[in-house]
């Protein structure tokens, strides 16, 4: 079984999963349900603010076209070039921005319960990512809806994947300096999502973009991310690939903080040092016992 296998089991949405940075884009028109979350310290407000700021944005993108001409059409504005891949709520494109003619990623995802209205993993995924600013971080440039049934969250592009790269061209894994180097940007990057109070809870090399020419690694795909304070309510376990998934989670714990993703890097980490995975069970009970294994 592959890594793809895996993938596919992977819960993407969970009405347990609690964050109180959805409520406040809950109660606005159009918006998908969002489970009851506890009480908000006062270092979320600002997430509130940017979840309601990104349904406004989406929700007035909407109205462009009922009963008047649109103001900007998104295909104006950017020229799909190819199909980079696929996944649970849509694909990624090539884009080439019209004006600048620079290069994007277009992450197009289906909206298709015209009741519910925008999916509550994108409006939490474009809210977290609006909020990071970080040279090792994916950075968003802006979030259209050139119709009903779809929204484009546009990126900055990235030409490959940690995967890629490594399968591609370091096999056998990186040299102790680039070892070094990627592994001091990918603690950087997620250093700083820690501190801003962010779990992204899906570290995987494909989620790990790599500009092999600058040398430069950004953390992406913060679908199945969420804001977090201590001490941690009850969240969702079915988060990160099986491969990349800390024994705890595994064996059904739901009260967990940044450790989760430190027991991803740590995997990460290795495999970048020996391009082989550490763990590769075909299940999760094969998961448990490889860790078992280890001496």
């Amino acid at each position: 079984m592959g890594q793809d296998d895996h993938d596919k089991g992977l819960g993407r949405k969970s009405k347990r999963d609690e964050d109180p940075a959805l409520l406040v884009a809950a109660s606005a028109p159009k918006v998908a349900r969002t489970a009851e979350a506890g009480p908000a310290s006062h270092s979320q407000v600002p997430a509130q603010n940017r979840a309601a700021d990104v349904q406004l944005e989406c929700r007035d993108a909407s109205l462009q076209g009922e009963g008047a001409e649109r103001t900007s059409d998104p295909s104006e504005q950017f020229t799909r070039l190819e199909k980079l891949g696929s996944g649970t709520y849509g694909s990624v494109y090539l884009a080439r921005n019209n004006v600048t003619g620079a290069k994007v990623a277009i992450k197009q995802m289906r909206v298709d319960d015209a009741e519910d209205g925008i999916p509550q993993t994108a409006i939490r995924e474009v809210a977290l990512l609006k909020s990071l600013k970080h040279e090792n971080v994916v950075e968003i440039i802006t979030v259209l809806q050139p119709g009903s049934q779809r929204l484009w969250v546009v990126l900055e592009y990235v030409p490959t994947d940690l995967k890629h790269h490594l399968d591609n061209n370091c096999p056998s894994g990186f040299s102790t300096e680039m070892l070094l180097k990627y592994s001091r940007q990918l603690l950087d990057g997620l250093q700083y999502c820690h501190r801003r109070g962010v779990l992204h809870r899906d570290l995987k090399p494909q989620n790990l973009l790599i500009d092999a020419e600058k040398q430069v690694l950004k953390i992406a795909d913060f679908g199945l991310a969420r804001s977090y304070v201590l001490p941690t309510h009850t969240l969702t376990h079915e988060v990160v690939t099986l491969w990349y998934r800390p024994p705890e989670i595994v064996l059904g714990m739901k009260q967990y903080d940044a450790a989760v993703d430190m027991w991803s890097t740590g995997c990460i980490l290795s495999e970048m040092a020996t391009g082989r995975v550490l763990f590769n069970g075909e299940s999760e009970i094969g998961h448990i016992i490889g860790i078992f294994k280890i001496q």
